[in-house]
């Protein structure tokens, strides 16, 4: 509204990016909060690990830009569909294609199934260790 833009019709692929994202960013903290729990040092792995996957993920730079073989290797870490769904729908005003959707999903089921497993089996145990 404000810069006098009208809606696209993909951008009602946005709710369901974000519901994904969230599942997955859900299941990746149920996990951390595990492993911080039994193993302290996981807290200083997570920072070593967060500056490589922002890095790995094309939030500042478009995939396009990068050389095919590297662009294949950026479009499966783990946060890239989300991102590059998000670029589709908002900056190119198109839908995503079949990858980042089956990839989008596939992370976020297997990251919470993961995380709710994991919690399930250790939940009587966590209360000892925190």
């Amino acid at each position: 509204v404000l810069y006098r833009v009208s809606p696209a019709a993909p951008m009602v692929a946005y709710p369901v990016f974000v519901l994904l994202q969230t599942a997955f960013t859900m299941g990746i903290a149920l996990v951390l909060a595990v492993g911080t729990a039994f193993y302290r040092d996981v807290r200083h792995l997570v920072e070593v690990a967060l500056p490589v996957i922002f890095w790995m993920t094309p939030v500042v730079y478009q995939l396009e830009v990068l050389p095919e073989r590297v662009r294949q290797i950026v479009i499966l870490t783990p946060l890239s569909p989300y991102v590059t769904a998000y670029h589709d729908v908002f900056f190119y005003r198109r839908w995503p294609d079949g990858l980042t959707w089956l990839l989008a999903v596939a992370y976020a089921v297997v990251a919470l199934g993961v995380g709710l497993w994991l919690m399930t089996r250790v939940e009587d145990r966590l209360t000892e260790q925190v």
